[in-house]
């Protein structure tokens, strides 16, 4: 069996598709989202691809909390805190929105202030207090939106970070883009934190390799599907030989490295990426609620696999 097409997933840029020997291959890159971005397609034109990276570089701007040069954006509307925003911006609050309730609170799009609060300290090597934490964490967990067609009220003093569930929304947008344009051999790689793959032409079976930089020789394969990971592997801070991660505990405001890496697998790009950061902050216990309906999860510590679906099988 030939497999022609791998790609490695983690947060460094490791991304391959050198071996692909399909006739037709159309290739791009772009930096959007502040990460790298990859485009493979193997069907249609050139144009489509061209098409497909300008909305990668387009709906950056609307979900970026620092792009204040876009009046509808996010970054905006937590200056002006009402207002009518770009349709793209009131879609996905509601999605963020959804997501937080299913994930009763993991996910919370309202933590910008408190991110902004680990960022600053980290990078000067120094943990936040407790008395700095609480009253942001409260903030967030309190904060509410209402969403009226393209009118959007922030009720509460929080700004919004779309930074976990953004990537994932974009790839999804790819995903019908490409499904209109009758393209479904492809593979777009969003800094391998988000990774959307269609189908393979050098393989029997249309399936990708993906190969796990968290566990060096370990892969899996994929066809038709999304693919998050959430790690901490290349964006590790160490603070008196604890170890911190990007990521926040919305339950208790920490930034404490749990995992080396949750990978979540969903049809749903958007899902997947907005979960792979709750799961993040789960106990394994708690993850194994959201193993189902599609969902498939996998959670690397210690170099060593600690926890997977049934079906999400490595090799």
């Amino acid at each position: 069996m030939k497999h022609g097409c791998f790609i490695f997933l983690s947060l460094s840029l490791l991304t391959s598709l050198s071996s692909c020997s399909s006739s037709l291959h159309y290739r791009d890159n772009c930096y959007s989202y502040d990460t790298f971005w990859t485009f493979h397609t193997f069907e249609g034109k050139q144009s489509d691809l061209d098409q497909i990276k300008n909305l990668v570089l387009s709906t950056s701007r609307v979900f970026d909390r620092f792009a204040e040069g876009f009046e509808k954006g996010v970054a905006s509307l937590n200056k002006n805190r009402e207002m009518d925003v770009d349709p793209l911006l009131a879609d996905i609050l509601r999605k963020a929105e959804e997501i937080r309730e299913y994930t009763k609170g993991a996910y919370n799009p309202y933590c910008g202030d408190l991110k902004d609060l680990w960022n600053e300290s980290l990078s000067e090597n120094e943990i936040p207090s407790e008395e700095a934490i609480k009253p942001l964490l409260e903030k967030a967990k309190q904060a509410n939106i209402t969403i009226e067609g393209n009118h959007v009220s922030l009720n509460g003093d929080f700004r919004i970070d779309l930074g976990a569930i953004a990537k994932g929304y974009c790839a999804e947008l790819l995903k019908q883009d490409l499904k209109d344009k009758s393209i479904g051999k492809y593979v777009i790689n969003g800094g391998n934190s988000s990774i959307i793959v269609g189908e393979n032409p050098n393989d029997n079976e249309g399936r990708t390799i993906i190969e796990i930089e968290d566990l060096p020789g370990k892969r899996f394969y994929a066809k038709n599907e999304s693919i998050s990971t959430s790690s901490c592997s290349k964006q590790l801070y160490e603070v008196g030989g604890i170890h911190y991660s990007h990521i926040i505990d919305m339950d208790n405001g920490s930034a404490l490295a749990t995992y080396d890496a949750v990978i979540v697998r969903n049809n749903d790009a958007c899902l997947a990426d907005a979960l792979s950061t709750a799961l993040y902050t789960m106990s394994l216990d708690e993850m194994k609620e959201y193993d189902k309906d599609g969902t498939k999860i996998l959670v690397i510590d210690n170099g060593e696999v600690i926890y997977h679906s049934h079906d999400f099988v490595l090799e």
